[in-house]
């Protein structure tokens, strides 16, 4: 869709799959704040601790559960 009317989309999600399936870039909020920004194969390896627990779903890691 964005391809054929040429625009931009902005879509706030936790849905892992369909965001890695839809996206060119991804932006990763914590606290306010953009903690990791870049395609989606740069996002699943960033080095953030913070954005790995998010990824790995994990409870164990610095966000607090």
């Amino acid at each position: 869709m964005r391809e054929r009317l040429n625009g931009t989309a902005v879509i706030v999600s936790h849905d892992l799959e369909s965001i890695f399936r839809m996206a060119d870039y991804v932006a990763l909020l914590y606290e306010g704040a953009i903690i990791a920004y870049g395609t989606c194969e740069e996002i699943k390896v960033s080095a953030n601790p913070i954005v790995q627990q998010f990824l790995q779903g994990s409870e164990v890691g610095p966000i607090p559960i």
